[in-house]
């Protein structure tokens, strides 16, 4: 049945149920909001906003005085170099040891003694910071809480040939390879 509509009608979408079209429609501004709710999160793990008299608002803060902080003026932060303090926010909300920490950022501990003194990340580590948060950003987004993705982080998987998602996240790769995994999980596949 769904092959002749198919053929007399020449689209796709004309075959799927009323009710999965609307879904279908909705997808983009669901997709949107998912977003928008991880950018709040990296921001946040990242201590990316600024307090303002006891309250978190800046001129153009969104919902609740939250300061918004564009892609442009956050990719210029991460090229500058982010505050060591970021580092230790994401550690905490991820309960992650310092070495553990380093051993994603591939940084040996050395240096980050250096850079909390000097209480700067350099851009490189900034990067790969962000990039922690981003994934960070993703799972809280799928299993729903941080110490569930701490759980997770350090939990072997499957799907990602016995390791735990820790132990890949120091590769731009394996970051795509947990990615693809909380993919999964977000869409209802078994990871």
């Amino acid at each position: 049945v769904g092959t002749a509509r198919l053929r007399t009608t020449g689209t796709f979408r004309n075959t799927l149920p009323r009710t999965r079209r609307a879904c279908h429609a909705m997808w983009p501004v669901l997709y949107c909001l998912m977003s928008e709710r991880r950018e709040e999160y990296i921001v946040d793990i990242l201590g990316e906003t600024r307090p303002t008299a006891g309250r978190w608002a800046a001129p153009g803060s969104g919902p609740g005085g939250v300061v918004r902080v564009g892609a442009g003026q956050l990719r210029a932060r991460i090229r500058g170099g982010l505050p060591y303090r970021a580092f230790d926010r994401v550690r905490e909300r991820l309960q992650l040891s310092l070495p553990e920490a380093a051993a994603v950022l591939n940084v040996p501990l050395r240096t980050l003694a250096r850079r909390r003194i000097e209480k700067k990340l350099a851009a490189d580590e900034s990067d790969r910071l962000y990039r922690l948060a981003r994934v960070a950003a993703h799972a809280v987004d799928v299993l729903g809480t941080d110490e569930k993705v701490a759980a997770w982080f350090r939990r072997s998987n499957r799907a990602l040939g016995g390791e735990s998602p820790l132990q890949i996240l120091d590769t731009d790769l394996g970051t795509r390879q947990v990615e693809d995994v909380l993919g999964r999980l977000e869409h209802g596949s078994i990871s």
